[in-house]
């Protein structure tokens, strides 16, 4: 484009001067160097249409504007020709109308389509008090990456890698120390979105995808890891208002947990309904109620049970989780206060324990750097209350058991954050006469150093 320019600047400072000069019969150097460049435009090849149909218009235009001048009884003497500048910032604003994104080189256009972002996570663990078990100290990595294509105002193209056991969804962790070797990558992101103009706030994403459920917001994964990402197809619609209710979102998603060519397989519908309520100007309510549908679950998934109880190779247990959330928000102060709540109830669960239900707060926010925020949240995981093998991975303990989340947040920059935070764990229920199976508390604290990109 920039030659195009210049090609053009030349051209309307030599038509500049024209006025100045004087009729006559022959045609003018202008003249002849304007029939030189529509010659030029006609033959060139690499042009697109639309840039050779503007530059033919504009050298018409002149030849026309030349002639019509020199054909005059009367030539008014004329003003002086357009400055330099004047005339580079007239080219690039028509340029810039006419030639649009079609004159860019694809390779260009196809880079302003993609979103490229991640982060890299390093965390010091150490785990206290264990059943039976040594203290541990370890180092960890997590490293994702993310791509998103826009390949039209309709439809989002995503992708990802993740470290991480690729056998293991709860965890894009690895643990350091295995004598150099290098680390696992996986595909943990592969998935289209679709959302049609003809359906405002309405979409649909299918693939391998990133769990898109409204969480407590002061710890969130009791029933989700936020690590596991579900393979199927989930739709969801919002919309959003000027009075109490400032946003409602309804989503619905069919996964497949297991295809199995030998038995049944495992299938999941998960549902949620979340609404965003403007109380007063200074507090906000978010109540959601989501449900969670598990098809028989496979016996192939018991090689994944972290603590459901189970009966010869089999779950006891069928799963459909009931999960109310609800968070206040106040902001009327510099930094923002949130007090959350949620309960989650397995009524397809064949032994008692089947209930569960967390209580939090957090003050802060971690937007920009010096930014801080802490929290605390105390929980109890009944153990057939949540399907282990999808629940968090942080405590000690996935479900059967009590206790206590806290730690706090401080932005070092507006990308990296450092999260120091600790988690105390004890069984809910204990198994008598085993030795290792106590009821004391298991402490784990961690260091996180999180720098986004």
């Amino acid at each position: 484009m920039i030659r195009f320019r210049h090609l053009v600047i030349t051209v309307l400072l030599l038509v500049g001067i024209v006025p100045r000069v004087t009729a006559q019969s022959e045609p003018t150097r202008t003249e002849k160097a304007l029939e030189q460049l529509r010659n030029a435009l006609e033959s060139d090849e690499c042009l697109s249409p639309a840039t050779r149909t503007a530059f033919q218009d504009f050298a018409a235009a002149m030849q026309a504007e030349l002639a019509g001048k020199r054909d005059a009884a009367d030539i008014p003497t004329a003003a002086a020709p357009p400055s330099h500048e004047t005339i580079v910032s007239v080219v690039d604003e028509r340029l810039n109308e006419r030639l649009g994104d079609d004159e860019k080189p694809a390779w260009e256009q196809a880079l302003e389509r993609l979103k490229i972002y991640g982060d890299l996570r390093l965390r010091h663990e150490s785990s206290f008090n264990l059943d039976d078990k040594r203290d541990r100290h370890r180092e960890r990595l997590r490293f994702r990456l993310r791509l998103d294509y826009q390949l039209s105002d309709e439809l989002l193209l995503g992708g990802g890698i993740r470290t991480g056991d690729p056998d293991d969804p709860n965890s894009p962790y690895v643990t350091l120390g295995d004598g150099f070797n290098d680390l696992d990558i996986s595909l943990d992101r592969a998935l289209v979105t679709y959302r049609p103009h003809w359906g405002d706030g309405f979409w649909v994403t299918a693939g391998k995808f990133v769990n898109p459920i409204y969480r407590n917001p002061v710890y969130g994964e009791l029933v989700w890891d936020a690590d596991v990402n579900p393979e199927g197809a989930v739709a969801g619609y919002s919309v959003t208002g000027d009075g109490t209710l400032e946003r409602f979102d309804i989503l619905a998603g069919g996964y497949t947990v297991i295809e199995d060519a030998a038995s049944d397989d495992v299938w999941l519908l998960s549902t949620q309904a979340t609404a965003r309520l403007r109380l007063r100007d200074d507090l906000r309510m978010n109540l959601s109620l989501g449900y969670d549908y598990y098809g028989d679950p496979n016996p192939a998934l018991v090689i994944d049970n972290a603590g459901n109880a189970v009966l010869g190779g089999e779950f006891i247990s069928d799963f459909g989780i009931i999960h109310p959330i609800v968070a206040l928000t106040f902001d009327g102060w510099d930094r923002p206060l949130t007090v959350a709540a949620e309960y989650f109830y397995n009524h397809r669960a064949n032994i008692p324990e089947d209930s569960g239900y967390a209580i939090g707060a957090s003050w802060g926010k971690t937007k920009k750097k010096r930014d801080w925020l802490i929290y605390y949240q105390w929980q109890v995981v009944e153990q057939d209350s949540v399907f282990s093998a999808f629940a968090q991975d942080d405590f000690l303990l996935q479900t059967n058991f009590r206790g206590h989340a806290f730690g706090g947040h401080y932005m070092l920059d507006d990308n990296i954050d450092l999260h120091l935070w600790g988690l105390v764990t004890a069984r809910d229920k204990t198994s008598p006469g085993s030795m290792t199976d106590s009821d004391q508390d298991q402490w784990r604290f961690r260091a996180d150093l999180t720098i986004k990109f």
